[in-house]
């Protein structure tokens, strides 16, 4: 799968959560949010004069990102035999580090706990998938095109 079959295939399944993700189509996934992430920054401070990181363009272009990425995310933990529900990892523990962390007003701790939680997520997210069919579904496909090229 090139790019752009990449890129058109996390959104024609923007909205399901079902299935399995390749770690190849999860890669072209966060390379297309890194490009346009960087490209509407780009936008922002050359059109609208905006010196801040988020700017209009680049808060709309994340806004419509998020519930296709996290359909992707959902697909590779399932592609690891994971639940999708543990992508709540995240917000689950950085919002009750964040509420401890108010209580007892001691920060550090609650910060390490949040960087282990999200250490976790990315080793899950990066393991190869299981090699056979799995409880979400059977082993996506993966063809990658070689063509040699023309002697000269």
């Amino acid at each position: 799968m090139n790019f752009v079959q990449g890129i058109k295939a996390g959104f024609l399944n923007a909205v399901h959560f079902k299935g399995r993700t390749t770690r190849w189509d999860y890669l072209l996934w966060l390379l297309f949010l890194v490009i346009g992430g960087y490209a509407t920054s780009l936008i922002d401070s050359a059109a609208l004069h905006e010196t801040s990181r988020l700017g209009a363009v680049n808060v709309v272009f994340n806004a419509i990102m998020l519930l296709p990425t996290v359909a992707v995310t959902v697909r590779r933990l399932h592609d690891t035999g994971r639940s999708g529900w543990w992508l709540l990892i995240v917000p689950g523990v950085i919002g009750a580090m964040t509420a401890l962390s108010i209580y007892t007003g001691y920060f550090a701790m609650p910060l390490i706990v949040v960087f282990a939680g999200v250490g976790v997520l990315i080793y899950w997210l990066r393991e190869a998938g299981t090699p056979g069919p799995n409880r979400f579904g059977p082993r996506p496909s993966v063809v990658i095109a070689i063509t040699p090229r023309p002697a000269t």
